[in-house]
């Protein structure tokens, strides 16, 4: 069994991984991060249940917003399952603070996403 400080890394690792894949806009690599059943909720784009509405989603936002960076900060394990941080969403008319979870399966694959802004 792992113990705490080496799933705390190994979770702040992965969701690291989850915001550079973002920055990059790289959604095969988001894809392969994600569980099938993953469920996205974000106050800025409502909700999303399952890997090919997220994926659409993503690549529409990336698509109205080419330029869209995340400046994420204070990434720390909320509960076994969860990383939590803080962002700085940088958009073309302006920046956006927020919050976001992302919750983990056993296997490592992100099942869940909150996003609040």
């Amino acid at each position: 069994m792992p113990k705490i400080g080496d799933m705390a890394s190994e979770r702040i690792a992965r969701a690291k991984a989850y915001v550079s894949a973002s920055n990059d806009h790289d959604l095969s690599r988001i894809e392969k991060m994600l569980a099938a059943d993953c469920v996205y909720q974000s106050s800025g784009v409502g909700q999303y249940q399952g890997v090919s509405d997220i994926i659409a989603m993503m690549r529409d936002f990336f698509g109205t917003y080419p330029d869209v960076r995340w400046r994420p900060s204070d990434f720390h394990l909320r509960a076994p399952e969860c990383v939590q941080f803080n962002f700085i969403i940088v958009l073309p008319k302006g920046e956006n603070s927020g919050v976001e979870r992302l919750f983990f399966d056993g296997e490592g694959r992100i099942r869940g996403i909150q996003v609040e802004r």
